[in-house]
């Protein structure tokens, strides 16, 4: 391991540069910068290590088959959709009226 505190200002900044480092800062704050990417420079590095090759077994697409494809769908109706809605016994009008108001008043006042 380099001795960084025996290393002129200069010297540790173009260490620093050779690493990709903040170059700037006190010579100590320099050699603690270094240190710690000598410490760390093999963290994370998977070079080592052989990694197992990614592999996903997928069946031929003719096999597939679109369940949405012959599924009918519902008619969907206002009562349906006001009884979804309104479910809970809430007041969709007044919430709507508030969500606005709320909405209105925060651009409002987000206005220079």
């Amino acid at each position: 391991m380099k001795k960084f505190g025996d290393m002129t200002l200069a010297d540790l900044r173009t260490e620093c540069k050779k690493r990709g480092a903040k170059q700037d800062g006190r010579k100590n704050d320099l050699v603690d910068r270094l240190e710690a990417y000598v410490k760390n420079a093999n963290f994370g590095r998977k070079d080592d290590q052989q990694e197992k090759a990614f592999s996903l077994d997928v069946p031929e697409p003719s096999t597939y088959r679109d369940i949405n494809l012959d599924t009918p769908l519902p008619a969907v109706t206002r009562k349906l959709v006001d009884g979804y809605l309104l479910s809970g016994d809430a007041d969709l009008k007044q919430v709507s009226k508030s969500l606005y108001e709320e909405t209105y008043l925060q651009y409002r006042q987000s206005l220079p």
